[in-house]
């Protein structure tokens, strides 16, 4: 073992101990000083290579958890560090069962061995045979299910459209006072989904859209997001053969995006709301034009003294008036006090004042002095 003052391909000198016969020696020195890093400068660059790899698994982990959550796979358990690699794992084995294009039966079976292994330990200990432990789960699933058949009564139509594009069905529900959607992962539902106006629900485990009188009836909301589920590939079930026939054929109310409310909290409580969909310029300039308009995000609002101009605002611009909005404007114009001022009393004429004078001798009182 020989030491050598070295000149290195980043141009710091350093000493370093070569061992071997002397034509290995002079071709390694001989790569030191064309391609070689001395070793501070070798240290540096592997430390930056570790934090930029780590920098990029934290962002593909964190994608992973967005992804998770937007399609309602169940959150993973363990350690900070467990979890960013457990999740990257199971997105992977994810993807990898997708891309065998599972039918509808399968589909279900995936999601819920998903939902069965929530552990980051799980995901990890199980990395390299991930597919035998999910084949022998499916197994023991379908053995289990046809132990335990469901009596074809009890289980709702599915309806498809005449090209499906995507596995399974859509199961759409009515709970009171929301329509709720559940799916297995899928981008396209996702976009429609969102489009509609569902949030996550995460202790229903589905899309769910809250229906109000501003956006009802619940059944016209129903078949509406069935309809455009149909027309985008997918199979649908829906308990209710009106909301279902309503779905395929596309007669139900559209939903009513043109309101005027009741102001019931806030600075302008007490106001007139004109709600309308964002982005509609016209609407909201004809808006602010109404008496004492202004605006108050989400929506222009108009004192309730402006009743009358509202009404045929409302009538004009197909608006809806919800019950209280109508209330407020009624009490309004049943509290004025009508009435027919009379006329002024006419002024006295003007007196010639030389009458005024001639008619007494003395100064008058006015013009006395204090």
């Amino acid at each position: 073992m020989s030491k050598y003052n070295v000149t290195f391909a980043c141009g710091h000198t350093s000493t370093v101990d070569i061992v071997g016969p002397c034509k290995d020696r002079e071709r390694k020195l001989a790569w030191y000083a064309e391609s070689g890093d001395c070793p501070q400068c070798y240290k540096a660059k592997m430390d930056a290579q570790r934090a930029k790899e780590a920098a990029e698994r934290k962002e593909a982990s964190e994608a992973a958890a967005a992804n998770a959550k937007a399609y309602g796979l169940p959150e993973l358990t363990g350690s900070e560090k467990q979890i960013e690699w457990a999740l990257l794992i199971r997105e992977e084995f994810w993807d990898m069962l997708q891309r065998k294009k599972p039918n509808s039966e399968g589909m279900l079976i995936i999601a819920a061995f998903f939902d069965a292994n929530p552990s980051a330990h799980f995901w990890i200990e199980n990395r390299y045979g991930l597919l035998n432990v999910f084949r022998a789960y499916a197994k023991t699933k379908i053995e289990r299910s046809a132990a335990n058949e469901v009596p074809e009564t009890d289980m709702v139509e599915t309806t498809a459209p005449a090209k499906q594009t995507h596995p399974g069905a859509v199961v759409i529900e009515c709970p009171e006072g929301a329509v709720i959607a559940r799916y297995v992962r899928d981008e396209d539902f996702r976009q429609i989904i969102k489009g509609f106006g569902c949030e996550w629900d995460a202790e229903k485990k589905a899309w769910s859209r809250s229906i109000t009188l501003a956006n009802g009836p619940q059944a016209d909301r129903a078949a509406e997001l069935g309809n455009r589920l149909l027309k985008a590939g997918f199979a649908v079930q829906i308990a209710g053969d009106n909301i279902r026939a309503a779905a395929v054929s596309g007669e139900f109310r559209p939903e009513q995006t043109r309101w005027v409310l009741l102001r019931t909290s806030g600075d302008y409580e007490g106001y007139l709301s004109i709600k309308f969909p964002r982005g509609d310029e016209e609407t909201y300039q004809s808006a602010r034009k109404l008496s004492g308009a202004r605006w108050s995000n989400p929506n222009v609002v108009v004192p309730v003294s402006s009743a009358d101009e509202v009404a045929e605002f409302a009538k004009m611009k197909n608006f809806a008036v919800s019950p209280a909005a109508q209330k407020a404007m009624d009490e309004y114009r049943a509290s004025i006090n009508v009435v027919v001022p009379g006329d002024a009393p006419e002024p006295p004429e003007d007196k010639d004042p030389s009458e005024i004078l001639n008619s007494s001798r003395e100064v008058l009182g006015d013009l006395k002095d204090d």
